[in-house]
């Protein structure tokens, strides 16, 4: 372990700029997965509508309500991704304001 300030700094630099690329490499992945289940909504309704257009079959009325539930389950995990990248958009924040106060040193 390091004694000098000097290299106790640059270490703490170091491990910072490691822990903010992972969170915005964690950011980016995550506002895919996000990009991919708006995707599959915007994919589905064409489907929803046809299959509502065919009639009062109960295979067809048994395929909208599962299309419906797996939209319903789509929008909730989006939502929850948006909070959860929210919250990382702002960890990374404080992790550039805390390396930049640990680079004026």
């Amino acid at each position: 372990m390091a004694t000098d300030p000097k290299e106790v700094q640059q270490h703490t630099i170091r491990t910072l700029m490691e822990e903010l690329l992972a969170g915005v490499t964690l950011a980016n992945n995550l506002f895919l997965e996000l990009n991919r289940y708006l995707d599959q909504l915007k994919k589905r309704d064409p489907e929803m509508l046809r299959l509502e257009a065919h009639g009062n079959h109960p295979l067809i009325k048994f395929g909208v309500t599962t299309m419906d539930k797996s939209a319903r389950t789509d929008m909730i995990n989006s939502q929850i991704l948006m909070s959860t990248r929210t919250d990382l958009m702002r960890t990374i924040a404080e992790k550039e304001e805390l390396l930049r106060s640990f680079k004026a040193m």
